[in-house]
């Protein structure tokens, strides 16, 4: 634990004018509330090159076409966590190369984006499920614990079926 109170090894914030609650995961990974229009611009020029958003269909849709910025869209609901879409969220980040840092986001920056990077975290890190639970609930993210729901998830996912069925060097998995 560092002297702060934050755990050493949870993701460290970053302040960036245009993006709330930005925070670096690892080298080349983000996590973030939606950017504005300013923000992408602000996240283009620090060397980011791709953004992972969580944002549902029912939520304002930001575009991205002059930004320079590649736009990946994995519709979310925080109340509703899939497989498929833990899937496809951890084949996308264990798939990214190191000259493209991604940014991982939903509205808030806390709940969606938080169960994705704690699966990443156990899947891809090896970290154990209820300290990858305990950085998002803890973290300073802003988790919502109405959505209790994600801690659940995390407790009861197949670690070893998300470890193979995202692992970018295998085939996508066939949808149900």
């Amino acid at each position: 634990v560092c002297l702060s109170g934050r755990d050493a090894t949870w993701a460290r914030p970053i302040e960036l004018a245009g993006v709330e609650n930005l925070h670096l995961v690892e080298p080349g990974l983000y996590r973030s509330a939606k950017p504005s229009a300013a923000g992408y611009q602000a996240l283009y020029d620090m060397g980011l090159r791709q953004v992972l958003s969580l944002l549902s269909p029912f939520e304002e849709q930001e575009s991205l076409e002059d930004s320079g910025l590649t736009l990946h869209r994995l519709p979310m609901l925080p109340v509703l966590i899939l497989d498929r879409d833990i899937i496809a969220g951890l084949r996308l980040l264990r798939a990214r190369k190191p000259e493209q840092p991604i940014l991982v986001h939903c509205r808030h920056g806390a709940d969606r984006t938080g169960v994705l990077i704690a699966a990443y975290r156990v899947i891809q890190q090896n970290w154990t499920v209820p300290a990858a639970i305990e950085e998002m609930r803890q973290g300073g993210y802003g988790h919502h614990e109405f959505f209790h729901n994600l801690s659940v998830y995390l407790e009861k996912m197949d670690i070893e079926m998300l470890r193979v069925a995202s692992d970018p060097e295998k085939p996508e998995p066939k949808a149900p």
